[in-house]
C-alpha cells in the first residue's frame, strides 16, 4: 500500500466537515433520490433540536439525518429480502452503505443480503456490524451463523462464546454452535449441543443434516455409514439450503477418512457451482489438486487470480466505490495472500499486495481490509528477514484501533535487532489495549507465531481471567496445551476455570477428572465426576472410560476390566492413552503377557510427556519382573 494511500485515509477520516459530508449525501443523485418531502422533514428535525431534549443536542443535525435517512432504507431493503426479491434488496443495502458505511444497520443489512448471494463478504460486513455495535448480540448471533455457513468456524466460535451466557438456551445459539463443532472437530461438544437442540425443538430440520454431519465423521463405522447415507438423501430430496453443509460434510470425509481426493475436488466444485465455495476452500481445493494434477491445479489457481484481479481492475478504471463482487474478489485476494505467505511464497505475496488494485484500496470505505493487508506486508518483510525495510514500512501510520499491533511489531524488529527496549514496546502495546479482548487476542496469536510463548501465556491468562468473554482466553489456552507445548499438568487449572463457569459441561467435567486420575491427584473429585458422568450417560465411551480408570485408582481391578471390556477394541487400539490405562489394568488382572504386548504396540510419538514417562517405566518395571 502507498504513502498515499495512508494520507488518503487520514483526510477521509478527518479531513472534510460535517457540513461537506452532510451536502454530499443530501445531492447525491446517485446515491438517493431525495423526496419531495425532505425539507419539510428537515424542518421539524431542526425544530425537535431547538425544542429539546437533550439526546437531540448531543448530536449535529446532518448525523440525524443520515441516521434516519439510514434506517428507512434499511428497513425497506430488508422488507424486500424477506418478500423474495433479493435484488431489490441488494440495491438498497448498497445504497445504504453509500449513505454511511461505517453504520452498523447498513453493515447489518449488506451482510443478510451477500448472505443470500452465497458471498464470502458477508464475513466482512457482519464483522464491521459487531465492531460498530460491539453489545448487539443477535449480530453476534448471526455472524457466527454466517461464519458456519462460510466455514470460519473459529470465527463463529469466538462469536458464539461471547453471547453464550445470554443465549445457550437459543436453538439458533445451539444449532450454529453444534455446527462450529463439528467444522472444529469437536465432536464431543456438537453431540451435547445436538442434544439440547433436540430437547427444545425435536422437530428442527436442520436436526438430520447436522446429525449426519457428524456420524460421517464418527470413529464407529456403522455411523460413518449410516451418515455419509443421509448426507447423500439430503442432496438428492432435501432442502438447497442444506446442499453446501452437506457437500462439505461429504468433501471432507472423502479427502481424510475414506481417502479419495478425486471425489473430493468433485464435490467441492459442486460448492463453487452453488455460489458457496469460500476462497479458503477454494485453496483447499488447490492443494487437494495439486497433488493428482499439479498442472491443472495452477491454472485453477492462475484463473482465480485473474478473474478477482480483473475485477478490482475494472473497479479501479472507474473510480467508483468497491461494488459487491470486487468486494469479495478483494477478500479472496487476501485470502490468496495469507495462504501464500504460509507456503513461504513471499514473492509471489508481494506480487499481489503489490498490484495497483489492491495497493489503492480506500482504507476509509474498507478499514478491516486495508488494515490486514498493511500488516500482510509486515509478515511478507519478516519472511524475509528484511528488518530494514520493516522498520520503514512501519513509520506509516495506521488507524488507531491497530496501534497496538504495529507497537507490537516494532517490538520483533527490535528484539531481532539485539534491542533489549523491545519489552518496552511489547508492554506499551499490551497497556494500550487493556480490558480490550478480541486485541489482546491478536497480540497472544502474534506470540504464538513467533514463539514467545511466555508473552503469549500472559495474556490468555489475563483474558481468562477476567469478567468479561474468559473464554476468549481459556479454549486457546486448552489448544496451547494440547498441542504445540503438549503439556495436560498445565492444563488443569484452565478446565477447572471452565468447570467453575459452566459446571455442566460434561466434556470439560470428563477431561479435568482424567487429568486428576492420571497424576493421582484429587481423587475425591475425580471418582466423583466419574460417577457423575457415567450415571449420566453409561453408553458414551469417554465416560465408561473414565468410570474404568476410576475404578482402577480405588484397586476395584476387576470392575475396571469388565467396564473397559465394553469398549470396542479398535477404539482402544486407536488412542494410546486409553491403550495404556488398559495395559495397566489388564496388568493389574493378572494378563501380564497382554499387558506387554498392548505397550509394544503403543506409539509412544502420539503421548505427552508425562504418558511416555509412565510408558518407559512400565516397560523396565514389567520386564525386570
Amino acid at each position: 500500500m502507498s504513502q498515499s494511500s495512508f494520507n488518503k485515509s487520514k483526510k477521509n477520516s478527518s479531513g472534510s466537515s460535517g457540513a461537506e459530508e452532510n451536502e454530499k449525501l443530501l445531492t447525491s443523485e446517485e446515491v438517493f433520490k431525495r423526496p419531495g418531502s425532505s425539507s419539510l422533514l428537515l424542518k421539524l428535525l431542526i425544530a425537535a433540536l431547538v425544542i429539546g431534549g437533550l439526546y437531540f443536542a448531543s448530536k449535529p443535525a446532518f448525523r440525524i439525518y443520515k441516521d434516519f435517512r439510514v434506517a428507512g432504507v434499511t428497513r425497506e431493503s430488508m422488507e424486500k429480502l424477506q418478500s423474495g426479491d433479493v435484488e431489490g434488496a441488494s440495491i438498497l443495502a448498497r445504497r445504504a452503505m453509500q449513505l454511511d458505511p461505517r453504520n452498523a444497520e447498513a453493515n447489518a443489512a449488506m451482510a443478510r443480503v451477500t448472505t443470500r448471494f452465497g458471498e464470502g463478504s458477508a464475513l466482512l460486513f457482519w464483522n464491521n456490524a459487531v465492531e460498530l455495535d460491539k453489545d448487539n448480540s443477535k449480530y453476534k448471533l448471526e455472524f457466527a451463523k454466517c461464519a458456519v455457513r462460510f466455514a470460519s468456524f473459529p470465527l463463529a466460535r469466538f462469536q458464539l462464546e461471547s453471547i453464550r451466557e445470554t443465549h445457550q438456551d437459543d436453538p439458533d445459539w445451539l444449532l450454529a454452535a453444534t455446527g462450529a463443532a463439528i467444522g472444529l472437530q469437536d465432536f464431543s461438544r456438537a453431540s451435547s449441543y445436538l442434544d439440547a437442540l433436540i430437547n427444545l425443538e425435536p422437530d428442527n430440520p436442520s436436526i438430520k443434516l447436522n446429525q449426519a454431519s457428524l456420524n460421517i465423521l464418527s470413529t464407529d463405522p456403522d455411523l460413518r455409514i449410516e451418515g455419509k447415507t443421509a448426507l447423500e438423501e439430503i442432496l438428492e430430496n432435501g432442502p438447497e439450503t442444506f446442499h453446501p453443509q452437506a457437500l462439505r460434510s461429504l468433501a471432507l470425509y472423502y479427502s481424510r477418512i475414506d481417502s479419495n481426493p478425486a471425489l473430493s475436488v468433485e464435490l467441492r466444485e459442486k460448492l463453487e457451482n452453488l455460489g458457496s465455495l469460500s476462497w479458503d476452500e477454494r485453496i483447499k481445493m488447490f492443494e487437494i489438486q495439486e497433488t493428482i494434477d499439479p498442472e491443472g491445479a495452477k491454472a485453477w489457481m492462475k484463473k482465480w487470480e485473474a478473474e478477482a484481479l480483473q475485477t478490482l481492475q475494472e473497479w479501479e478504471k472507474s473510480e467508483e466505490s468497491l461494488n459487491q463482487q470486487s468486494l469479495e474478489n478483494g477478500v479472496g485476494l487476501y485470502a490468496l495472500i495469507v495462504w501464500r505467505l504460509g507456503r513461504s511464497e513471499t514473492a509471489e505475496a508481494l506480487r499481489l499486495m503489490n498490484t495497483k488494485a489492491i495497493d489503492q484500496l480506500d482504507p476509509a470505505l474498507y478499514p478491516r481490509l486495508y488494515s490486514r493487508l498493511y500488516f500482510l506486508k509486515s509478515e511478507a518483510y519478516m519472511q524475509d528477514e528484511n528488518w530494514t525495510m520493516l522498520t520503514k514500512w512501519l513509520e506509516n501510520p495506521i488507524e488507531e484501533a491497530f496501534e497496538h499491533l504495529r507497537l507490537a511489531l516494532v517490538a520483533r524488529v527490535k528484539f531481532e535487532q539485539g534491542n533489549p527496549e523491545y519489552k518496552y514496546d511489547w508492554d506499551r502495546a499490551v497497556e494500550t489495549v487493556q480490558g480490550n479482548t478480541s486485541a489482546l487476542r491478536a497480540l497472544s496469536n502474534m506470540a504464538l507465531r513467533w514463539n514467545w510463548n511466555d508473552q503469549a501465556l500472559s495474556i490468555l491468562w489475563k483474558i481468562a481471567n477476567s469478567d468479561r468473554n474468559p473464554e476468549a482466553g481459556l479454549y486457546p489456552l486448552v489448544q496451547l496445551y494440547l498441542g504445540s507445548m503438549r503439556d495436560v499438568k498445565e492444563l488443569r487449572p484452565v478446565l477447572e476455570r471452565l468447570l467453575e463457569l459452566y459446571p455442566d459441561d460434561l466434556a470439560v467435567a470428563n477431561d479435568l477428572a482424567s487429568i486428576d486420575l492420571f497424576f493421582e491427584d484429587n481423587l475425591e473429585r475425580a471418582h466423583s465426576i466419574a460417577d457423575r458422568l457415567y450415571e449420566a450417560d453409561p453408553e458414551r465411551t469417554p465416560f465408561i472410560a473414565l468410570k474404568g480408570f476410576s475404578q482402577f485408582r480405588k484397586g476395584e481391578n476387576q470392575t475396571a476390566m469388565e467396564l473397559f471390556s465394553k469398549i470396542p477394541s479398535v477404539i482402544i487400539d486407536k488412542q494410546p492413552s486409553l491403550a495404556l490405562i488398559m495395559a495397566q489394568i489388564e496388568h493389574a488382572n493378572g494378563k501380564k503377557l497382554e499387558a506387554l504386548a498392548r505397550l509394544g504396540k503403543i506409539p509412544s510419538s502420539q503421548l505427552d510427556r508425562y504418558e511416555k514417562q509412565v510408558l518407559n517405566d512400565l516397560r523396565q518395571q514389567w520386564l525386570n519382573l
